[in-house]
């Protein structure tokens, strides 16, 4: 029992810091946020990493760098984290920070939506629209913009709206 403890320690104490910086950071406070997430990122937490992935895809605190934050969510993508392969696919799709590549931001915002992160259905389904890295499918857009609109999510609802496909069941 006193092993288990000994090993989980280090794991609640980095939850605990990586919850204070994220508090911080949506409060503005991008400073104390980074102070904790950066040394954190070093280590190869993925959360922190994401973390601050996301602050350098918006200019949060840090100066905006598509390249580094591009980097940070491959990484955290190839542990599987849903939200990070969202980022990768928008990224990969827009071209921000990486060559534009409509078929791999397919294959990324697939592994998101699969990994429950809905909102990565919206520039999928606009993916399948427009046949664009994928095979033209107004089926699939349609059950795509269906996941989104159910959880309310405006992207989903406007591309719906956009393109006129009915999302009600």
């Amino acid at each position: 029992m006193k092993t288990l403890l000994f090993l989980l320690i280090p794991f609640l104490l980095f939850a605990s810091d990586i919850q204070t910086a994220l508090d911080a950071a949506n409060k503005g406070d991008y400073k104390t946020a980074i102070a904790i997430l950066e040394p954190l990122e070093k280590s190869g937490n993925v959360k922190a990493t994401y973390a601050m992935s996301q602050m350098r895809y918006f200019g949060h605190g840090v100066k905006k760098n598509h390249r580094r934050a591009f980097g940070g969510f491959f990484k955290c993508s190839m542990t599987g984290h849903p939200g990070a392969q969202y980022y990768l696919g928008v990224m990969l799709l827009l071209g921000e920070g990486t060559k534009q590549n409509s078929t791999e931001a397919s294959i990324w915002l697939q592994k998101s939506v699969s990994g429950g992160f809905e909102k990565a259905s919206c520039p999928l389904a606009l993916l399948y629209i427009e046949g664009r890295g994928v095979p033209k499918s107004i089926d699939k857009a349609t059950r795509l913009l269906q996941i989104g609109t159910l959880k309310n999510i405006p992207e989903c609802k406007n591309i719906a709206k956009m393109y006129k496909i009915k999302t009600t069941l």
